[in-house]
């Protein structure tokens, strides 16, 4: 069994978006990208992960939890269902190649960053 003490995660969370076709194609909208997982998916997922795989998460581990502004409280609610208890976030700033803020799609607003939960279980170095 491997046990590991650090987890980054960056789950498909479930958009709600039907943005329209453009030129008859649908391009947009994360579902058009990647298989979108149901909260309770998500919030299952590491106990999943752990019985059927061989790996087990460290009693003093760390959490790393890439998490969308439209889905911020199932983020939460995702954190203490992996066991770990909220502890901090960091930011990242999106650019551009040439520089300048990079400016998603939006919801509410246009944001041009992402945040990522820090989860603590136990006592991490």
């Amino acid at each position: 069994m491997t046990v590991y003490a650090t987890i980054v995660a960056d789950p498909p969370w479930p958009f709600k978006d039907r943005l329209p076709p453009i030129g008859g194609r649908r391009i947009r909208g994360a579902a058009t990208h990647y298989r979108l997982m149901t909260g309770n998916a998500i919030k299952s997922y590491l106990a999943v992960l752990e019985a059927t795989s061989g790996i087990e998460i460290a009693a003093d581990a760390r959490l790393f939890l890439w998490r969308v502004a439209a889905e911020a409280e199932l983020a939460y609610e995702v954190v203490r269902a992996w066991g770990f208890v909220p502890k901090a976030e960091i930011v990242w700033l999106k650019e551009r190649r040439g520089g300048g803020a990079h400016f998603g799609l939006g919801r509410t607003v246009r944001n041009a960053h992402e945040v990522c939960i820090i989860g603590a279980r136990g006592r991490p170095e």
